[in-house]
């Protein structure tokens, strides 16, 4: 994911970055149910391993996300 721009006010840092077309998790996860399926113990794994290891990225840097909620991981296909 590229990173166009970080922006920043008195209170808050924003960044913009491209879209992401392959969705969020909320999405992808409703994408699944409505097939009839559910997530795999290995991709629900290979998620929340990314995120921690992005959280621990950015706990190190001294920032707080504070907006964590499956709608706010964007996902991107593999291969």
């Amino acid at each position: 994911m590229t990173v166009h721009q970080i922006l920043q006010d008195d209170d808050n840092y924003y960044h913009e970055c491209e879209l992401s077309s392959d969705g969020d998790l909320t999405k992808h996860y409703k994408e699944v149910k409505k097939n009839g399926g559910t997530m795999s113990e290995p991709d629900c794994a290979h998620v929340i391993k990314e995120l921690l290891v992005a959280l621990n990225f950015l706990h190190k840097q001294h920032i707080a996300h504070r907006d964590l909620k499956p709608d706010n991981i964007l996902l991107e296909k593999r291969g």
